[in-house]
């Protein structure tokens, strides 16, 4: 549903980016979720997932 989200607000997205949403654990998902409304650059996302 997460990706399904970030697709919708941003387009595109790398299919790296992707698989790295895919194997995070449940708690940064959850972070991410709530983040998603915050983010406004696909470069944003990147930044938070790599945190």
């Amino acid at each position: 549903m997460l990706l399904r989200q970030l697709k919708k607000k941003f387009g595109h997205m790398p299919i790296e980016m992707e698989n790295r949403v895919m194997t995070m654990p449940i708690e940064k998902l959850q972070d991410l979720a709530e983040a998603i409304f915050d983010l406004g650059t696909l470069d944003e996302v990147d930044n938070f997932i790599n945190r």
